[in-house]
């Protein structure tokens, strides 16, 4: 099974970018989307941890968007009065923006005790499923009436002698039948509006027959062919 790949940013991707932008703007410093190791500039830092079920999940409903929650660690790598002018700024704000929810169970990111202890945040991320838009009609149904014709004809070798076995068609119908003892052949559903190229072929012969839509009676063809 063969897959493609989407240019768009997913929804894990797009609330990591938004994450980071609206820490930009609260913290007014630098914020990096990685986890911070000796040495690393000073700023913010921004790992994810954990994917998490959703309460409000999808259900029963197969088609409902799937919902998870992203669990973010924010490591603010400042030295101490700056780092917590920094946590302060990120509480206030928290406590007006219900996109970020603030988690109190532990600091999950105990690699370097020299930092600020963790902010964890959860951030809902809803996963929509791609529905293939129905083309809904915009005005009355008409059906068109398209006129046609049965062409009825006989192959007839010298001396009227019957050619029995050969192929008749009508190139563009995919209409073909053969024809009979008698040579007689009969092609139903053809343009009546239009003339009509029949192709006629076996024993050797390739001919083309040209009807036109003022032709009503049977069309009478001599080939110059000896019946053996």
């Amino acid at each position: 099974m063969s897959t493609v790949e989407s240019t768009r940013p997913g929804p894990v991707s797009t609330a990591l970018t938004e994450l980071c932008e609206w820490l930009t703007a609260v913290a007014a410093t630098g914020v990096h989307a990685a986890a911070p190791a000796a040495g690393e500039p000073e700023g913010v830092y921004v790992r994810p941890v954990a994917m998490l079920p959703d309460l409000g999940g999808r259900g029963g409903n197969a088609r409902a968007p799937l919902r998870v929650r992203m669990r973010f660690a924010v490591l603010v790598n400042l030295p101490l009065a700056r780092a917590a002018t920094v946590v302060d700024r990120l509480l206030a704000a928290l406590a007006a923006d219900e996109r970020y929810r603030l988690v109190l169970d532990g600091d999950p990111f105990t690699e370097r005790p020299d930092l600020w202890p963790a902010l964890v945040l959860d951030v809902a991320v809803r996963v929509d499923v791609a529905v293939v838009p129905v083309l809904r009609v915009a005005g009355g149904l008409r059906l068109h009436d398209v006129a046609s014709r049965t062409v009825r004809g006989r192959l007839l070798g010298p001396g009227d002698v019957p050619l029995a076995g050969m192929s008749v068609s009508a190139p563009g119908t995919r209409s073909r039948v053969d024809t009979d003892a008698r040579g007689w052949f009969v092609l139903p559903g053809q343009p009546a509006d239009r003339p009509v190229a029949l192709h006629l072929t076996g024993r050797g012969l390739h001919l083309r027959v040209d009807v036109t839509p003022e032709t009503t009676d049977p069309v009478v063809v001599h080939c110059q062919i000896e019946e053996t």
